[in-house]
This record gives C-alpha cells, structure tokens and sequence, in this order.
C-alpha cells in the first residue's frame, strides 16, 4: 500500500507571504488500494530552533525554540470497517499571525513556515510538507535623517590636532535591494592625509533558553565604499551604501535578533590606530508609523584618543 500526497500552495506576486496574508491550497492524495486510517490532519506550523556550542569551562551545547503558528485540522476520522482507496482533495486556509519574524536559515539557526499533512495508520504513520516562505515586517523608532559622529585626536599632549567626522543618514529604514544614503563632513586638521570608508556590517545573535548569547559580526561582501581625505582640509562626501535583495533584519524573535549596521571608518597611517562608528539601519518592509524616539536617541557620536 502506497500513500501520495501533493500540498499545492496558491502563490503570491511575489513568491512571499507576508504577516496578516491568508494561506490557501489544496491537498491532493491518492491511495493505491483500500485502506484502514486512524486519521488525515494537516497542521500549520511555523518555529525557529538556534543553537551553538559554549567554549568556556569547557564544550557546552546550548540554544533555544520557540513557535510562531501552530494550526491543525484534522480532516479524516477512522470509522469502524471504513477503507479508503483513490484521489481525494481537499482545500484549506490559514491566516498568518502578524508579530512573526521572517524565515530564515544558517548553520545556527533556522526559522521555518511549513504545512505539514500525516497520515496515520495503526502500525504506520507517514508526513508530507511544504514550506512557506515569509517575509516579516519591521519596525524602528528611530527618526530620519540620524546624526552621528567621530572624533579622533592625534598626540593630544604635544598637539591639538584632531579630525572631526559629521555624518547624516537620510534613512533610517530600507527596503532589501536599496541603497542606504549618507553625507559625511570630514574635518581633518592634521597633517595626515586620512581615507573614510564606509561598508554594511551584519550583526546576528543567537539567544539561549539560559540568558547565553553568541554574536556574530561579519562584513557584508561589495558594499565597501570610501573617498581620500587631504590633510589640512575640509571635505563632504555623499555615500550610498548598497543592501541586497536577500538581506532583511530579523525582529519579533526570542532566539535570534537579526542587525545591520553601516560602519564608517577613519583610515589613520601608522602609528595612529582607526576610528569606527556604527550606525544602526533597518533592512526590510515597514509596517506602522515612525515612533518619535526620546531626545537624542537618534544621534550616535564616538571619541578616540
């Protein structure tokens, strides 16, 4: 006795569901000769499950799960001396809860959206499933356009030279595929001729059940920008700092919390060291209006000596 099954997902414009969007479908099985069932269900089902390995003390493995939707239906209760054999359909639709994080999956973490249908038998139960792709909203409460800014004195005790880095970034939050636009005013007065650099940075971190953490900060390849700086001057430069169209922040999540970043740096000559500041950004689709964030809360300023 074999058992096939088809899960058919109506599609979306653009191959995504959305929080708040309906699911719909049909369930298509055939049984190839009569046979007892204890039950048919599908169940609706979205999780995430991180995990990663402590060093400290020794090996320690630790991570964290969590669900999003869980929906079930059973369509098929056994009757006594009842058989089924042939094609069978069945339509069905679930709705999508709106506070859920986007699918996502690496070697640490992965965040799933499936329906899942099983069949069980008194000796034997077999699953079929279909994964749903979903892409979560976002939010920030952060007001555009965002100051921040960078200061970096040379020897101050023999000098009172220094470089003073202004920036704004006209927004705050990007759909996946736009650039991200900033001005930079550079005052270098010193006698150094400087490079400003400016690249998009993702920042992940995975969340155990425990309170643990594990971040992960990596550069994000070809979005490296930056322009020479004279020394003795003063310059401004515009920026556009690319995102992708596979890159979106992660929020509404107990186990992993989904950044980035653009990094803007003061390339120093040796022997001076670098100056960085990191400026949060939002990578995604925004749902709701902009919270006026508390004064102040938008301007992010670093000072190294």
């Amino acid at each position: 006795m074999a058992v096939s099954c088809e899960i058919l997902i109506a599609r979306t414009e653009d191959d995504v569901f959305k929080p708040g969007d309906l699911v719909t479908g049909t369930i298509k099985y055939y049984i190839d000769e009569p046979t007892k069932f204890e039950g048919i269900s599908m169940n609706f089902l979205g999780n995430g499950n991180c995990w990663w390995t402590k060093t400290e003390g020794g090996a320690i493995n630790v991570g964290n799960s969590e669900t999003y939707v869980n929906q079930s239906i059973c369509f098929y209760t056994g009757k006594s001396g009842e058989e089924l054999s042939g094609t069978y359909e069945y339509p069905f639709q679930f709705l999508l809860p709106i506070n859920i994080p986007s699918s996502y999956k690496d070697g640490n973490c992965v965040i799933a959206y499936k329906i899942i249908v099983t069949f069980v038998r008194t000796t034997r139960r077999e699953q079929f499933e279909a994964e749903i792709p979903v892409q979560g909203y976002v939010t920030t409460s952060v007001q555009e356009p965002m100051l921040f800014g960078l200061q970096k004195k040379l020897f101050p005790v023999f000098t009172d030279s220094k470089i003073a880095l202004r920036g704004e970034l006209e927004n705050v939050a990007v759909t996946p595929g736009e650039n991200v636009n900033l001005t930079i005013k550079i005052n270098n007065d010193s006698n150094n001729e400087i490079f400003v650099r400016t690249e998009l940075i993702k920042c992940f971190t995975l969340m155990s059940n425990h309170g643990e953490t594990s971040a992960n900060i990596i550069l994000v390849p070809n979005t490296t920008t930056g322009s020479n700086i004279e020394k003795n001057s003063e310059q401004s430069i515009k920026c556009a700092v690319p995102t992708f169209v596979n890159l979106f922040s992660i929020q509404n999540s107990n186990i992993v919390k989904g950044e980035y970043k653009v990094r803007v740096t003061i390339e120093m000559p040796f022997p001076y060291k670098d100056a960085t500041v990191d400026v949060p950004v939002v990578i995604g689709k925004i749902i709701g209006g902009v919270i006026a964030p508390d004064p102040m809360k938008n301007e992010h300023c670093d000072e190294e000596k």
